[in-house]
């Protein structure tokens, strides 16, 4: 493994132990348990943009929706944030394919095109 796969291995594996500290909060504040403040709307705004970096690309888009949802007022606990709990559960956990979508199921793409390696030209 490169240095470069390393230190991404390494970014990843950080960014998927912050999930699981998002994962407890959030599940927390979907359920009534926290008050709603700006930390939750910050979470679920990191997560869109960072999860796709990692290749997260699902939870990315799914915190997108969930972050647009509660720009445009819209119920801050609506399903589009339990969307991105289910996905978060899903990923900490481990287990393949993707939580929700509309019913379809999709495995998580890694960002191995972004490594240095002769198969993607770098």
């Amino acid at each position: 493994m490169s240095e470069i796969e390393t230190a991404l291995a390494a970014l990843r594996a950080r960014f998927l132990s912050r999930a699981a500290d998002d994962l407890q909060a959030l599940r927390k504040w979907s359920d009534g348990g926290a008050p709603d403040d700006d930390a939750h709307y910050r979470v679920i705004h990191r997560l869109a943009g960072a999860a796709g970096t990692f290749g997260f690309d699902d939870l990315s888009e799914l915190a997108r929706k969930a972050d647009e949802a509660i720009a445009s007022g819209a119920d801050v606990r609506a399903s589009q944030v339990l969307a991105v709990v289910q996905e978060l559960a899903r990923l900490t956990d481990g287990r393949p394919g993707r939580a929700v979508d509309e019913g379809v199921i999709q495995a998580p793409m890694i960002a191995k095109t972004a490594l240095p390696s002769p198969e993607n030209g770098y």
